[in-house]
């Protein structure tokens, strides 16, 4: 089964429904889904391109499209319930939109994109959650749109190519393991703001080097 045609009519697809489904490369997706159950998608490598959902779906549970072969990703403008872990190791992710409402990258969400180089946080985003974005190992280039609030810790562990993240003055919490195993990177910051407080006293506590600028 290559294609699948899902139906005006179907609201949600269930626990595991396509889960390894290795001849699968299209889903034409109905207007009226709803919701992914856990691990919908899971495992169907050869689910690739463009990933855009139907406007009307509000909740995609844990692992629905965890190593897939997906290339972007455009998440709607209403989605805002995405479980952790959902796009775990789908190495030839190259390209993330988020949507108008989305308001948490959660836990491991984006772990382990091997392909994905570039990423634009927006601001309607108010935390970024423990290794969201964990063993992107080219990413080489985070910015972190004004609004965001909230990164935690290791959000970006062993991101070893990344060498840029802007923050903005709307930063008011970043966890100390923020950047482990990161040996590249270089943080922008506004001088005297909350992000460059916190960076500048762990270059101190960790004893080694965390290059920052000043914008």
């Amino acid at each position: 089964m290559q294609t699948i045609n899902l139906p005006n009519s179907l609201s949600y697809i269930g626990l595991r429904s396509f889960e390894f489904c290795d001849d699968l490369q299209t889903v034409n997706w109905g207007s009226g889904l709803k919701k992914l159950k856990q691990s919908s998608f899971a495992n169907c490598k050869n689910l690739k391109g463009t990933l855009k959902l139907p406007d009307g779906i509000d909740e995609i549970q844990r692992y629905s499209f965890m190593n897939t072969g997906i290339e972007e990703l455009i998440l709607p403008n209403y989605l805002n319930d995405i479980g952790r872990s959902c796009f775990y190791d789908c190495v030839a992710l190259k390209k993330v939109t988020f949507g108008e409402k989305f308001s948490e990258i959660r836990y491991q969400m984006l772990f382990g994109c091997d392909a994905l180089e570039r990423v634009v946080i927006p601001g309607n985003i108010k935390i970024i959650h423990e290794e969201a974005f964990g063993r992107c190992i080219s990413l080489k280039e985070v910015i972190i749109e004004e609004g965001v609030e909230r990164i935690n810790n290791c959000a970006f562990i062993h991101c070893t190519e990344l060498l840029d993240v802007w923050f903005p003055k709307s930063v008011v919490s970043i966890a100390k393991g923020i950047f482990a195993e990161c040996p590249k990177v270089v943080a922008h910051v506004f001088e005297g703001s909350s992000a460059a407080k916190q960076l500048e006293r762990y270059r101190v506590e960790l004893g080694k080097m965390i290059q920052i600028e000043y914008m």
